[in-house]
């Protein structure tokens, strides 16, 4: 167990996930003809019923392995694994219609409604047993056990943004051993493992610490010195990674391509454009629309609260800078005393702020603040998902001093967006906001912006908001 978990878990899960399909079809029978909902014409026995429960469970599993749900990995995000498992789902249950639909001609017409039933269980099921399996592998790796020994080399802000990711969740597995780096400056950025020397100790430092992960985050690394450095590492039971960071331009803006066989690099379209737009569009109409119908109470109770809690408007109006550098007057609940002095318009908000009113803290602490925000989704302003708002000053000061950062504004700003549901929000350094900004410009996709919401949803119990 110490060596490798995935000999314990990739069995595991396919024992558990029978498991959870099996459940879905007995409760799904349950459901359709115990409680009769609706009524049946005929009720069926369970037993006619085992070869469609053998079925699905066939299905299910060869539609997951091929989603990936069955690889070694070391972590899946918990919206990730919703998407791959409903994508599996859906694909397997068409494809067992069709089976027993075509191949079962024995005068026996089973319920589709229960197949539907499911289905619709299949995906919590197996969400919520893969989740839990997830968080004991987590607690696994917590205590040492079949963690995978790395080693970054490179010591620069590449090296301390992966530093610090691993140090916040060491539930991922990665035992970092230290840090190999020529020109090392600790005065500058800080070193949160060992430094063990330099570069060329690489091959000695992965005999004599195992190491099975190498992870480059050089920030002036090129094509000779990344040779240089595989060259060193053996070629078999290392993996090795690099920090994308290192090649932001090459990832961002060109792709590999070909013409018969001669491959090129292309420059990135916009990702989008055209019909893209729309869709992305559309899904912000009609979620914001479908929020703002369903939540109608209880926002009218947390504004008649904030009249009542403190003196004061209820909104809290101020002017952010969004697609294409246009201002707007972004809506939330006030949160912050009011006052003559604009308190509201000073700097992000810190840790056990004193502008905080008592509400205000609650309310913050959850998001809820932001919800008025719909109202700027419904009326064009804002998307769901996308870059931070910002107010204008700020603006004109990091168009300044971050590299491509007027760049984020080719699109609406978000409600929510990569950045935050990374843990960046509230007094981070802003390059690093940027990059995970362009990241999701530049890889949009009607999905990526599903994962974020869900993962928005996810972190606003798991990362409170100050």
């Amino acid at each position: 167990m110490k060596r490798d978990l995935n000999l314990i878990f990739i069995p595991l899960w396919l024992v558990c996930d029978a498991l959870a399909i099996g459940l879905a079809v007995v409760t799904s029978y349950y459901v359709r003809f115990s409680l009769g909902w609706p009524p049946p014409e005929e009720t069926h026995g369970f037993a006619m019923y085992y070869r469609l429960w053998f079925l699905l469970t066939v299905v299910y599993t060869v539609t997951m392995m091929i989603n990936g749900l069955y690889r070694p990995q070391r972590h899946v995000p918990a919206e990730e694994l919703l998407l791959k498992i409903l994508a599996s789902v859906a694909l397997g249950t068409v494809v067992t219609v069709g089976v027993a639909t075509f191949f079962w001609r024995e005068g026996f017409d089973y319920s589709r409604l229960l197949v539907g039933y499911a289905a619709i269980l299949s995906v919590f099921l197996l969400t919520f047993e893969r989740i839990i399996l997830s968080l004991a592998r987590g607690v696994l790796h917590q205590k040492k056990m079949g963690t995978v020994r790395t080693v970054i080399v490179g010591h620069g802000a590449g090296s301390e943004l992966v530093q610090a990711h691993l140090k916040r969740l060491p539930q991922l597995g990665y035992e970092v051993v230290g840090i190999l780096d020529d020109h090392p400056d600790a005065s500058l950025l800080p070193l949160r493992y060992p430094l063990l020397g330099k570069v060329s100790l690489l091959p000695s430092v992965i005999w004599q610490y195992d190491v099975r992960e190498v992870i480059i985050t050089l920030p002036t690394l090129n094509t000779e010195e990344l040779l240089r450095i595989l060259d060193l590492c053996p070629t078999e039971n290392v993996h090795i990674r690099v920090h994308p960071d290192l090649f932001q331009f090459l990832v961002s803006t060109v792709q590999v391509d070909e013409i018969s066989g001669l491959p090129l690099l292309t420059v990135k379209e916009p990702r989008l454009a055209g019909w893209h737009r729309v869709a992305k569009r559309s899904l912000d109409v009609i979620v914001a629309a479908f929020t703002l119908v369903v939540l109608s109470g209880p926002l009218l109770l947390v504004a008649l609260l904030i009249r009542l809690d403190s003196v004061g408007p209820t909104f809290f109006i101020q002017e952010r800078v969004g697609r294409d550098g246009r201002a707007f007057p972004i809506i939330k609940f006030r949160t912050m005393v009011d006052d003559d002095t604009g308190s509201d318009n000073r700097d992000w908000t810190v840790p056990n702020d004193p502008r905080r009113t008592r509400l205000g803290k609650f309310l913050r602490r959850f998001s809820i603040d932001e919800l008025p925000n719909l109202i700027n989704v419904l009326a064009g302003h804002m998307s769901l998902v996308g870059p931070r708002a910002e107010q204008p000053q700020y603006v004109r000061q990091f168009s300044t001093e971050i590299p491509r950062y007027m760049e984020r504004h080719r699109e609406k700003a978000g409600m929510t967006g990569w950045a935050q549901v990374n843990g960046l929000r509230g007094d981070v350094p802003i390059d690093q906001r940027t990059q995970y900004d362009l990241y999701y410009i530049e890889n949009w996709s009607i999905f990526f912006d599903i994962r974020i919401l869900l993962r928005t949803i996810i972190a606003v119990f798991r990362q409170p908001a100050y």
